[in-house]
């Protein structure tokens, strides 16, 4: 977001106060907020700090979120085992932690229904362990990463959580 200099990029935010903001200036994205900080979560993109997070004026009038970037499974590497996120979730910040309370949470402090935030978490999930062998076959991903995707995949609360 603007007007943060690149030394604050971690200091400045929490995941909820971005939830409101892309409430406030693009609500038509806050699903697309809530997809993308759940697949952070789930394959420890640990480095979504402020500056990974913009919008866009495609039209010159309408603010949208930009497009994604920048989603690494940085947890794989071990200066980043600590698992902590770039901001909490929820006062929650270590990643392998996060459940569907933490994002009900969220959502209450972020104006936001909290059924339906856990809805798109839940999909988003589903998706992901539909998406994942296929993108684990296809792509260059060094085995050392995928093999700890695999074991985020099986293991993380927030995955077990909504597989049920």
């Amino acid at each position: 977001m603007r007007e943060v200099a690149v030394a604050s990029k971690y200091e400045k935010a929490t995941y909820a106060g971005l939830a409101r903001f892309i409430n406030a200036v693009c609500s038509d994205d806050v699903e697309e907020y809530v997809r993308r900080l759940t697949a952070i979560v789930v394959m420890g993109n640990l480095d979504a700090h402020l500056k990974n997070w913009t919008v866009r004026y495609p039209d010159g009038i309408t603010a949208r979120l930009s497009p994604a970037y920048d989603f690494v499974s940085v947890s794989a590497y071990d200066e980043f085992r600590t698992e902590e996120l770039a901001f909490p979730v929820n006062g929650g910040r270590v990643a392998r932690l996060i459940t569907l309370d933490n994002f009900r949470h969220l959502a209450r402090r972020a104006g936001l229904e909290p059924d339906h935030v856990t809805d798109v978490v839940v999909r988003t999930v589903e998706a992901l362990l539909d998406a994942w062998p296929q993108v684990r076959a296809g792509s260059a991903t060094p085995a050392f990463v995928a093999a700890h995707i695999d074991q985020r995949l099986k293991s993380l609360p927030l995955v077990v959580e909504a597989r049920r």
